[in-house]
């Protein structure tokens, strides 16, 4: 108890105190996790986690508080507190695989690798006899291409859009299984392969500047490879083409614009 209480919430200094009950009902737990869910979707992490500090001390394995507490702090960009509030949570419910699966993904996204691919084969061990959901499956192959291996990222890829079929929870892990097994294949040069991966990926997100702008580095690679200077030519020009597209869209941040504009530029006939 005294190592889950120095769990800190580090939130935005308070106008006002927050009394931290030890005594709530189930009732008042709820009644506020539903307030700090709100605030959440919201945006507004800080207040989520004042309604959170309100009631924590009274169940303080509460799996769905301590989720909600470690993605608003994933959100502040505290990755250490999130990190210790997943952990908590899979303490209180070690069955359980989201917390699992999402303490992974904030490696990955935090650039701890090792312990990225730890986490995820966790939970794998974690959910033996049970139906891996394909987010998982698109974790791990998340993972292997990170380490350059292609071949394990189409396997688990694979997995992924097979548990997709079976479950049918989130377009969503579908698109993302499709997308990663088109990446793996442009890694192997199989570029007919991610070719027809990454047109599906588009006719299921038409309008996604991330997915357009994959086609035009697949495209720039394939042309890359391409010994017949007429064929190398067109493909450049279709890379082009799809950088330029990817430029124009409204979903496209900041970032992506400058890099699908330089792209561009770059695969420009001269």
């Amino acid at each position: 108890m005294k190592k889950l209480m120095a769990i800190l919430f580090l939130s935005s200094p308070l106008l006002f105190a927050v009394e931290e009950l030890t005594d709530a009902s189930p009732e008042i737990i709820e009644e506020n996790y539903q307030k700090a869910l709100a605030a959440y979707q919201n945006r507004q992490y800080n207040e989520s986690l004042d309604h959170i500090r309100h009631v924590i001390k009274s169940d303080m394995l509460n799996y769905k508080l301590r989720m909600l507490a470690a993605h608003n702090h994933w959100r502040l960009g505290n990755a250490i507190p999130a990190e210790q509030h997943f952990r908590t949570a899979i303490e209180g419910k070690p069955e359980e695989l989201g917390a699992r699966i999402d303490l992974s993904l904030l490696y990955l996204e935090t650039g701890s690798s090792y312990k990225a691919e730890k986490a995820a084969r966790d939970a794998l061990k974690a959910g033996e006899g049970k139906s891996i959901p394909a987010k998982l499956y698109n974790v791990l192959s998340r993972i292997s291409l990170q380490k350059g291996d292609a071949k394990a990222a189409i396997e688990y890829a694979t997995l992924a859009k097979g548990a997709y079929e079976k479950n049918q929870v989130g377009i969503k892990d579908q698109l993302e299984a499709i997308v990663l097994e088109g990446r793996a294949n442009i890694q192997l040069q199989d570029f007919s392969s991610a070719e027809i991966l990454l047109s599906w990926a588009s006719e299921i997100k038409p309008d996604s500047a991330y997915i357009i702008n994959l086609q035009g580095y697949l495209y720039e690679q394939w042309a890359a490879s391409e010994n017949d200077a007429t064929k190398k030519a067109e493909l450049r020009s279709r890379a082009s083409a799809h950088y330029l597209k990817a430029a124009s869209q409204s979903d496209i941040s900041v970032e992506l614009k400058s890099i699908a504009e330089a792209n561009a530029k770059r695969t420009a006939a001269p």
